[in-house]
């Protein structure tokens, strides 16, 4: 039961609250009128049968009365009379008195007198059941009044005695009386009475469905719209909204709790917009403070470099001065040791070379414009072969490599690169370099490949970060700031940089420059 009272809640809800609930009042209303009506219309049936009967019976056991009183009065030539006086009754269709021999001696319907009652009555009656045995009978002084399948026709069939005078010795004679009414017009006016208390009934259940929408949509449907306005301003971000109204009820009490939500929202809202107006200034100034902070240090990192490179210059320059001129006066251990001061002193030279290199790459406004890699790579691989000419390279660097980006800068993220890979693959006999671009997802890559020594690949965003070198400084030289300054460089062009190696199995360095 609780199943089936759900299942009908879930179909009223695709209904309008204020006509879902009048439209099932109506329906289960008109389902118990309508079961009420059939019930009703059933009894009023009968209750019509019932009276049909009763009144055949009455009217039988007087006009069974009426007759015997005329036999035995010898006033045969009334019978005829009253036996077609009878037909002028409501439903009447035949009355017929049959005689002991089974012939008609008096019929209410134009019949031939003297024929036989069981050639006539076959065609006369309604329902030839009323001429068998069994349906709904009662008995009354010696006769039956029997009723019709479907009820529609009420038959009597009572004895009457008949006179039988001198001929027969005064001995009496034992004749029938047969009448047949139809019930059809008292069962249709029956009908038409349930009929018009089930229209009476309807209506009234019509106008307490209308009544009830009435107060459905004044106590309820009203309320709930301005609930549901309120809720849509929320939702909007208007934690002003408010439902105003009150009471204890059900409805009230949902519509208190939506203010106090709608309440909570705005104070929260309030004390979010206030925490995030205090993190936005904290923000504004931490970032202030870490900019000036990085232009002190981007500042103090090129004024100790570029101020480094004069005491440099002097000691390298007096080195070889004394080597020259003071050499011959020097042992081989002494002369030893002046080459190491001048070759560190030439390391130092070129790790403040990069520093500043790297200072600079952070440093000015970026310029756009194209720029030819391909021409770029070829001068860089000039260059590079003419340190070592004894050295055996293949170069492979691909044509019409262009890209849009700031020329000096990049200049210095290829040779970067590309002095890596010469300095990385020393140690092969025949050193390959490539310099080629491909498209990946939309996305151009630019990538130097090399088959020189290679590196561990779990080491590999550790060599872009400043001074971090994976080889011994006596094995390959080198200051550990070219990658970090190609990254920064990159980086400042939208793009990003990343190497793929295997130990003695070569490196590959790829970068991007962004949209």
């Amino acid at each position: 039961m609780k199943s089936w009272l759900d299942d009908l809640a879930v179909h009223a809800a695709g209904f309008r609250l204020r006509t879902g609930i009048p439209l099932l009042m109506i329906g289960f209303a008109l389902a118990v009128s309508l079961v009420v009506s059939l019930r009703h219309a059933a009894e009023e049936a009968g209750e019509a049968e019932a009276a049909g009967l009763e009144q055949m019976a009455q009217r039988a056991v007087r006009l069974q009365s009426m007759l015997e009183t005329y036999y035995r009065n010898r006033l045969e030539e009334n019978v005829q009379d009253a036996v077609a006086q009878s037909g002028a009754q409501r439903g009447h269709r035949l009355a017929m008195v049959v005689d002991e021999n089974g012939r008609v001696v008096a019929a209410s319907r134009s019949l031939a007198l003297g024929e036989m009652a069981e050639a006539v009555l076959p065609r006369l009656v309604r329902n030839a059941d009323l001429l068998a045995e069994g349906g709904k009978v009662r008995r009354l002084r010696g006769g039956i009044v029997r009723l019709g399948a479907g009820g529609d026709s009420v038959a009597a069939l009572f004895p009457v005695s008949f006179d039988a005078g001198k001929r027969s010795l005064g001995k009496e004679r034992v004749g029938l009386l047969f009448i047949e009414h139809d019930l059809s017009e008292r069962k249709a006016a029956a009908r038409t009475d349930v009929q018009a208390a089930a229209a009476k009934l309807t209506a009234v259940i019509l106008l307490f469905a209308l009544l009830v929408w009435l107060v459905l949509d004044i106590l309820l449907t009203r309320r709930l719209r301005r609930i549901v306005a309120a809720v849509r301003r929320i939702a909007e971000t208007d934690f002003s909204a408010r439902t105003g109204i009150a009471g204890r009820d059900e409805i009230g009490r949902v519509a208190r709790a939506v203010d106090e939500m709608a309440g909570q929202l705005g104070e929260a809202r309030r004390q979010l917009q206030h925490e995030r107006d205090h993190l936005d200034e904290l923000v504004a100034v931490r970032t202030a403070e870490l900019r000036h902070a990085n232009q002190a240090l981007e500042a103090f990192s090129y004024s100790a470099a570029h101020d480094l490179q004069a005491p440099l210059r002097s000691i390298r320059g007096f080195s070889e001065i004394v080597l020259e001129e003071y050499g011959e006066r020097l042992d081989e251990q002494g002369r030893g040791h002046l080459q190491r001061v001048m070759r560190a002193a030439r390391r130092m030279s070129n790790m403040v070379e990069d520093l500043l290199a790297f200072s600079r790459s952070a440093r000015g406004e970026l310029h756009r414009e194209t720029v030819d890699l391909s021409a770029l790579a070829d001068e860089i691989a000039a260059e590079l072969a003419g340190r070592d000419p004894v050295r055996r390279i293949e170069w492979r660097i691909a044509s019409d490599i262009v890209a849009e980006g700031d020329p000096s800068l990049l200049a210095s993220v290829l040779a970067n690169l590309l002095g890596n890979a010469w300095k990385y693959s020393a140690e092969r006999e025949t050193a390959v370099i490539d310099f080629d671009t491909r498209q990946d997802d939309g996305a151009r890559i630019y990538c130097v490949r090399d088959n020189g020594v290679g590196f561990d690949p779990e080491q590999a965003a550790k060599i872009f970060e400043p001074f971090q070198r994976l080889h011994s400084q006596e094995r390959f030289e080198g200051s550990g700031i070219g990658l970090a300054t190609a990254r920064r460089i990159v980086e400042r062009h939208g793009g990003r940089i990343w190497a793929e190696a295997a130990p003695e199995g070569g490196a590959t360095f790829c970068f991007t420059l962004g949209r």
